[in-house]
């Protein structure tokens, strides 16, 4: 048995004692996010059971199954770790809200917590949300026909297949990184072989439709309407590790981080965060159709086929535990070609194995 294999099963049975040995609480109606009208303050207090403040990137979606499903399934709660969501823009802005006090954890891709270590007020990563790239690879349907991309064939004819068609990106270091490596490692050339067009994320899946692009590298919410409405075709599937290394390594993307500060002063309120996320991985895993019904209401937004695609890409990348490994850790440094901080500065698995 591999070391982390080992780690993650003693893990896992820790917390399945920790969980039965927790106090029951008060449950609202089943599938509604209790915690949600706590007062933002409370969480300064140290006291387990007082709401922590979440700040949860709007672009998150379903990239982070098992937060939502934690939250709106009442693992949070039933662990003793009431939560209060606070929606920013994106992770730069949660990562703001951490540093001002408006927060108490942030869910952040993991180098922004690498960045942070060299900064005056660090951050750590304590649990893995999304255990995979959340960019996935997908074509218009009349081209995957045309060039024989419908069925499962190895990496290296089904990128063949790519050549002369306009591919488009949003903006970013992650979706322009991923999309390099997949054509480096399939011997494309960008300019050459295959044109690339970052646009506006409001503009991706209408230029796959017009055919201003032939492809797409997106993430939630685009990738799945691309997907279930658009009729888009995967290509890439690298949120359930298809694709080249390091595209599709396992990787610790999206973690729970917090300052060093509230870390010191509200240990056994983020162990029991850790808890119930720990359950809901599990319950996901356990029972995929259940978790996806309990989030339809909070995705309504989606079109059916949409948010059913979104099941099926992202449910993949649900890890089974919230430990993180060094090797997922470096995985996703890596990916965006990031400096690799000591990983014992950037992040903290004790929480997760107390008892």
């Amino acid at each position: 048995m591999k070391p982390l294999t080992a780690l993650c099963l003693i893990w896992m049975l820790l917390a399945s004692c920790a969980l039965a040995a927790l106090p029951a609480p008060t449950v609202a109606p089943h599938g509604e996010a209790t915690g949600t009208g706590a007062d933002a303050s409370s969480a300064q207090d140290g006291d387990v059971g007082n709401s922590a403040v979440v700040a949860v990137p709007d672009m998150l979606g379903l990239q982070g199954a098992a937060f939502h499903v934690a939250l709106m399934g009442e693992h949070f709660d039933r662990a003793g770790a009431p939560v209060t969501l606070l929606p920013v823009a994106n992770p730069f802005a949660g990562q703001t809200a951490l540093l001002d006090g408006k927060a108490d954890v942030a869910i952040l891709p993991v180098p922004a917590v690498a960045r942070s270590v060299k900064e005056p007020r660090p951050l750590v990563a304590l649990g893995v949300i999304t255990a995979a790239n959340p960019l996935n690879f997908v074509v218009a349907a009349i081209v995957a026909k045309e060039r024989g991309l419908l069925d499962r064939r190895p990496f290296a004819e089904r990128m063949a297949g790519l050549k002369g068609l306009t591919i488009g990106l949003p903006q970013g270091a992650i979706a322009g990184q991923t999309l390099a490596d997949i054509l480096d490692a399939a011997s494309l050339a960008p300019g050459k072989d295959v044109t690339l067009l970052v646009l506006p994320r409001e503009e991706l899946v209408p230029a796959l439709q017009s055919g201003r692009v032939q492809g797409l590298v997106a993430h939630h919410p685009d990738v799945n309407r691309a997907v279930g409405e658009a009729g888009a075709v995967v290509v890439l599937h690298t949120s359930a590790g298809d694709g080249p290394v390091p595209t599709a390594q396992p990787m610790a993307w999206y973690v729970l981080a917090t300052t060093r500060e509230y870390h010191a002063s509200h240990g056994e309120a983020l162990r029991r965060l850790l808890l119930g996320l720990q359950s809901a991985q599990q319950w996901v895993h356990d029972d995929p159709d259940a978790a996806a019904r309990l989030l339809r209401p909070r995705f309504g937004d989606l079109s059916d086929a949409a948010f059913a695609e979104g099941v099926r890409l992202y449910f993949a990348a649900v890890p089974v535990t919230p430990l993180i490994s060094e090797d997922a850790y470096r995985n996703a440094l890596r990916s965006v070609r990031a400096e690799v901080a000591d990983f014992d500065r950037a992040v903290d698995n004790s929480l997760l194995m107390l008892p």
